[in-house]
């Protein structure tokens, strides 16, 4: 089976994190409820911003290091 070139993977990836912020899934993060003292939504929010960026570097590295 032949591997997804960079461009599809990243496209791949975009469209899952565009779907993650979405209303439904950012309605169940926002609630009162507080986790360490910082607000669940904020923590979604971020958490993955943080998923997306660590993943797309990743991605990125990956294919730079492979000749």
């Amino acid at each position: 089976m032949r591997q997804p070139d960079l461009k599809t993977a990243l496209l791949l990836i975009f469209a899952i994190f565009l779907l993650l912020l979405q209303f439904p899934l950012l309605s169940i993060a926002n609630q009162a409820a507080l986790v360490a003292g910082i607000p669940q939504f904020y923590l979604y929010i971020f958490g993955v911003w943080s998923l997306m960026i660590g993943l797309l570097v990743y991605l990125v590295e990956i294919k730079r290091l492979k000749p």
